[in-house]
């Protein structure tokens, strides 16, 4: 069944497995552990996996950003690794290393949030918002327009 396999990639690192739906499964895993995550699962499912998305959700009054990774194991399903951050000192390690698809989605995270993905070369600023919007992040909850 899909759910023992994603359990027994990340047996030792994930906090928490559980079916969302069918084909849809949820792991919380430690900031630090994201990498290695990444590494097991794309070796259990033969590295056919690509992200379809990380999706950055911001909790100001947690003073934490929530980063879910959706992979998605061809074949299989949806595998969302769901990890926390500080706000005030948003770091996480970079998965281009492994899945190069992800540059452009780590470079959306950090452009609208401010998330840094250590070892990606190419995170820059105006990516998607304008270049006046330079050092703010629109899409922080905190964020005033004008």
């Amino acid at each position: 069944m899909y759910i023992e396999q994603v359990k027994k990639a990340l047996d030792g690192i994930a906090e928490e497995v559980s079916e969302l739906a069918p084909r849809r499964v949820i792991a919380k895993v430690p900031a630090n552990k994201v990498h290695e995550a990444v590494k097991r699962i794309l070796t259990e499912f033969n590295n056919m996996v690509y992200v379809s998305q990380i999706v950055a959700v911001d909790y100001p009054d947690q003073k934490q950003f929530e980063l879910n990774y959706n992979l998605w194991a061809i074949g299989h399903g949806m595998i969302t690794l769901r990890t926390r951050i500080p706000r005030d000192n948003p770091r996480i390690k970079s998965i281009i290393d492994l899945i190069p698809g992800a540059r452009g989605h780590e470079q959306e995270a950090y452009d609208l949030f401010g998330i840094v993905f250590e070892g990606n070369p190419y995170l820059r600023e105006a990516f998607l918002k304008p270049p006046e919007l330079k050092g703010k992040y629109p899409l922080r909850k905190d964020y005033k327009l004008g």
